[in-house]
């Protein structure tokens, strides 16, 4: 997804981690991946990569864990300074898992400038 004039504590930053957040809740992981994709895909399908992930992720605490759709996912996003490397962003979605204190991350990075960033799925995880 592409993003311009980004400037710093861009509420578009915010919208895009809840949507993102939404989507997962609501197991749109095609529509998750068309929009942003997701850097570790490696050779999957990048849909069925974020799919997967989140099933490893729940399936680590147990059978039956699932993701909570009662309680708000928090979206919390941090400045890089300027860089070599472009990176411009950090979006974490934190989303909850019903019965444990675990939470699933989900990063995304906007990369380049503040005329044109763009913004992907980094990374996904599990988190204390």
């Amino acid at each position: 997804m592409r993003l311009y004039n980004l400037t710093k504590d861009d509420v578009r930053l915010i919208d895009i981690g809840n949507n993102v957040a939404k989507l997962i809740l609501d197991k749109r992981y095609s529509e998750l991946a068309d929009s942003f994709g997701y850097a570790l895909s490696f050779d999957k399908n990048p849909n069925e990569a974020i799919e997967s992930e989140i099933a490893n992720c729940l399936s680590s605490i147990g059978l039956t864990a699932k993701l909570s759709n009662t309680t708000i996912p928090e979206v919390v996003v941090k400045y890089f300074k300027p860089n070599d490397s472009n990176f411009v962003a950090l979006v974490g979605c934190i989303l909850y898992i019903e019965n444990s204190t675990r939470k699933i991350l989900v990063e995304l990075i906007a990369i380049g400038d503040n005329s044109c960033s763009s913004i992907s799925i980094e990374e996904i995880s599990l988190i204390d």
